[in-house]
């Protein structure tokens, strides 16, 4: 054993937990989870023992601790240890995890009270060597190098670094069982053992080496020629006391060990219960190393041109009673795209792509697509074959142009990933493979190309589209199965995805495919006004820096405004003084000039975004405009919209309003908008039990005029306009975790001004006060926040060192909860009101989602009668601790039907 090849013989190795947790810690840089967890000693104590279990798998281990109780070291020596400084608070929170990370590798962990971990490491040591079992002891410790020798052996695995006897001596000057008395001589400051005065390693060593141990020292002191040392070694009590040192340092082998060697025996980790936590403590490289990549052979998969061979992939669909599909369309804009292929993996069968719409000269006799999913629909519409099936609501949104309903969805790895780790950026297919399965999947745009030479999918010959679609089916399946095991584990996250996020997704889905109206002449009409108007604030600009200026130039403007002008730089980048929006809102006050710079960069943004835009989204086969809402961005919750984003269009602007106009029903309907009134003000009422928030909202006033009375300490009914205004700052505010610097400026008072409000806000509401430091509290003991229905967010930096980090992590933590159940809320809303659609109402459609706001569309002569049920419904939608309050519009166009 002089190498740290494996052995072929039984072998135990004993690995000393102290050691490696305070090397790891002070060797390794600080490294955190995206919560804020350190991790530096976890990931260097994982670190080592994926390579002790991976590289020698050891027949016999065990991880040995120290007892928290004093051992009998203390007892011969009051001065034992004393002086060692307390653990370090980011040390101290990483131990649960290392002992809980020893038990995933089910290695034996091993503390005896009132006994140290060096003399359990000797006993193990000696029971090994009675037995013949080679024995190696993992740590850099020098204490435990005087249990090497006679088949035992200590091996360093942070320096790479064995020591059987030749490197202890080679390192020490003495064998191994001369190291107990080296030790003696030097002491050891970290133990509080003193030592020989006087005497230091070299000095140690080579009275060692000239008298042999520690009793022929202390007999022949008087041949000791260093005056210093000779006078310690004839102090009072010197031979007493270096017989202390020496049993101090000496390991006991004796101790009474409630499990012997065959106990020890390593059966291998716990891969089930080790992966998902080394995937919580973001080791994702060690996941990898400890559970192979799954091989996703492109080569078996099979192309199905023909009714035999697709019938026997039906046959094992049936069979398995479960699939994994992909629908493969001609282009990515799934309201314009046709399918030409269909991606199937069941087990029984390889990964197959059916083709059924490849335009490649060449390319075989393909399936007719309605003969495929004609053939198909039974078992797509059948709610007992479960489908596993990647953003299934574009597979809606295709199925549903051809009457097909897809149910029985058991999985969605994308919604399952959203919901395992809302924080994550990327939930797509080939992220997940790679970090899952350990597969690099090939890509769309490798497959199809970018830019001006990219080419439909339908366009691809059908050998290199098989190998494609197929190998997406079959990631699909096996993420699939892996993500349904995680998610059905956590009863909170299985019912947000059965009861919430995949019935949403089919509501999703029939949103977009309706889409809505656009009235294109109006917008026409606006582009027109708005274009007038970004002309004459030009002109205005140019008048006011008294030549002309590129607006949209950054460096001109830099130029002007701190420059020509002299006005304040706030902030620099590497290009210049910034001139972005928040720097110009400062500096508003400063020059007449910012405020049109703002006013144009305003208007000038919402004219490309949507005024010029909007028409050219319009489907002409539909005449309708279909948003994409996404359900799986937000870290809270919340759904968002792109392609366009309709949630950036201003409410309260008349631009903004303007813009909505354009949004019409068609002839003969209107449409109704309902929007759930202050709805996050509910929400924190409910989480906080504010007496005095709870009691605004049961009386129906108005919350911000209560708010008002209550900050300034006036009638509700002598509320100014003004300090209604505030007061409604002030609690959108405090949902944000807004600072006095960020009120001051967002008000335009001084900063101690803005603290008074919030100091009497918190006063007043002191509710709100307890409920905002628990909310902290929580995320830091439990490092993330939940919603009322159990949806969880994992809190970064919640206890980070850096003040800004832990400031914005503390926002996330107090807002989390309200915006987040908020989300949930709305969510809820829409799937009871989908129901009733689909029950009574086939001829309403519901359109649109924005924030808080649901806009249907429905026969005008329903209206009346359908708003005062859509009010009814949502208000009933959660029980909360104060009433929910909808409000209803009805009109012709989305501005004048918003409430």
């Amino acid at each position: 054993m002089s190498d740290g090849t494996p052995a072929s013989e039984p072998t135990l190795y004993v690995i000393d937990g102290n050691w490696y947790i305070h090397r790891a810690f002070n060797a390794l840089p600080h490294m955190s989870t995206r919560t804020g967890l350190p991790t530096n000693a976890i990931y260097g104590f994982a670190l080592m023992l994926v390579k002790l279990m991976t590289e020698y798998r050891p027949t016999y281990c065990a991880v040995v601790f120290d007892s928290p109780r004093p051992s009998f070291r203390h007892e011969l020596f009051d001065r034992y240890k004393v002086d060692r400084p307390p653990m370090q608070a980011e040390l101290k929170e990483q131990i649960p995890f290392i002992h809980q990370l020893v038990e995933a590798f089910n290695l034996s962990r091993l503390v005896i009270d009132g006994v140290e971990a060096d003399d359990i490491i000797a006993t193990l040591a000696r029971q090994a060597q009675s037995r013949g079992v080679p024995c190696t002891i993992v740590s850099g410790d020098k204490d435990l190098m005087q249990l090497v020798g006679d088949g035992t052996r200590l091996f360093d695995t942070f320096k790479e670094k064995i020591y059987n006897r030749a490197e202890v001596i080679e390192k020490w000057g003495v064998p191994p069982e001369r190291m107990a008395d080296l030790l003696a001589l030097m002491g050891d400051s970290s133990d509080g053992i003193p030592g020989l005065s006087g005497c230091g390693e070299k000095t140690a060593r080579s009275l060692l080496e000239r008298f042999g141990d520690l009793e022929g020292l202390i007999a022949r002191r008087e041949e000791v020629s260093a005056k210093k040392v000779r006078a310690s070694l004839f102090e009072p009590d010197a031979a007493e006391k270096l017989r202390l040192w020496k049993q101090l340092v000496s390991l006991r082998d004796q101790e009474p060990l409630a499990i012997d060697l065959d106990g020890l025996r390593w059966s291998g980790p716990d891969v089930g219960r080790l992966e998902p936590m080394l995937r919580e403590l973001e080791m994702l490289k060690l996941v990898k190393s400890l559970t192979p990549s799954i091989h996703l052979d492109r080569e078996s998969y099979r192309t199905i041109t023909n009714d035999r061979d697709f019938a026997e992939v039906l046959a094992a669909i049936r069979a398995a009673g479960e699939m994994a599909f992909d629908l493969l369309t001609d282009r990515p804009d799934v309201m314009r795209a046709q399918v030409c292929g269909v991606a199937i993996a069941a087990d029984g069968v390889p990964p197959c792509y059916v083709p059924t719409g490849h335009r490649l000269l060449g390319a075989p006799p393909q399936l007719p697509l309605s003969v495929v999913l004609g053939t198909l629909r039974p078992f797509l519409e059948n709610p007992d074959i479960g489908k596993y099936v990647q953003n299934h609501k574009i597979e809606m949104i295709l199925l549903g142009a051809g009457g097909i309903e897809l149910r029985g969805v058991k999985c969605d790895p994308m919604i399952a990933s959203y919901l395992l780790d809302p924080s994550r950026q990327v939930h797509g297919l080939e992220a997940l493979a790679q970090e899952r399965l350990g597969h690099t999947m090939m890509v769309y745009k490798d497959v199809c190309g970018t830019g001006a030479k990219q080419r439909g999918f339908d366009e691809i010959a059908v050998d290199l589209a098989t190998r494609y679609a197929a190998e997406g089916a079959d990631a699909i399946l096996r993420l699939g199965r892996t993500l349904a095991a995680q998610v059905e584990a956590d009863p909170d996250i299985d019912r947000l995805n059965r009861d919430i996020e995949l019935p949403l997704a089919r509501i999703l889905a029939v949103m977009e495919r309706h889409g809505v109206r656009l009235d294109t002449g109006h917008l026409a009409r606006l582009g027109q006004e708005t274009g007038q108007q970004i002309a004459a604030l030009e002109r205005q600009i140019h008048d006011l820096a008294g030549s002309p200026v590129n607006i949209n130039s950054p460096k001109q403007l830099q130029e002007l405004l701190f420059e020509r002008l002299g006005l304040p730089v706030k902030k620099r980048l590497k290009t210049g003084p910034s001139t972005d929006a928040d720097v110009l809102d400062e500096l508003r006050d400063a020059h007449p000039v910012v405020g049109k710079i703002l006013e144009y960069r305003e208007l000038a943004k919402l004219k490309g975004t949507y005024i010029d835009n909007l028409p050219a989204l319009v489907n002409p086969q539909t005449g309708r405009l279909h948003t994409c809402f996404n359900q799986t961005v937000a870290a809270t919750g919340r759904l968002s919209s792109s392609d366009p984003n309709l949630q950036n269009i201003p409410v309260r602007s008349d631009l903004g309003r303007a813009i909505r106009r354009a949004f019409v029903a068609d002839e003969g309907r209107v449409l109704v908008s309902a929007d759930y009134s202050q709805i996050e003000l509910r929400v924190l009422a409910h989480l906080s039990s504010d007496a005095v928030l709870i009691d605004a909202f049961e009386r129906d006033q108005d919350v911000h005029r209560r708010t008002a009375a209550e900050v300034f300490n006036v009638p509700p009914d002598e509320v100014t306009h003004e300090q209604r205004s505030i007061a409604k700052t002030v609690n959108f505010g405090v949902i944000y975790g807004q600072s006095d610097f960020g009120l001051a400026r967002q008000l335009g008072i001084e900063r101690d001004v803005a603290r008074q409000y919030i100091d009497s806000y918190f006063a007043r509401y002191s509710g709100v006060r307890e409920y905002m430091d628990r909310a902290i509290a929580t995320a830091r003991e439990t490092r993330q926040s939940t919603t009322v229905l159990g949806r969880r967010r994992p809190i970064q930096d919640i206890s980070s060192r850096n003040a800004q980090q832990r400031a914005y992590a503390e926002r996330i933590a107090r807002n989390t909860p309200i915006q987040g159940s908020a989300a949930d809320l709305i969510k809820l809303a829409m799937i009871r009101m989908q129901r009733r659609i689909d029950e009574n109402w086939p001829q309403v459609r519901m359109i649109l989602t924005v924030h808080d706001e649901l806009v249907f569309e429905v026969p005008a002569d329903d209206a009346e009668f359908f708003a005062r049920l859509a009010r009814a419904e949502m208000e009933g939608v959660m029980e909360l601790r104060v009433p929910l309050k909808v409000d209803v519009g009805i009109a012709r166009n989305w501005t004048d039907a918003h409430p």
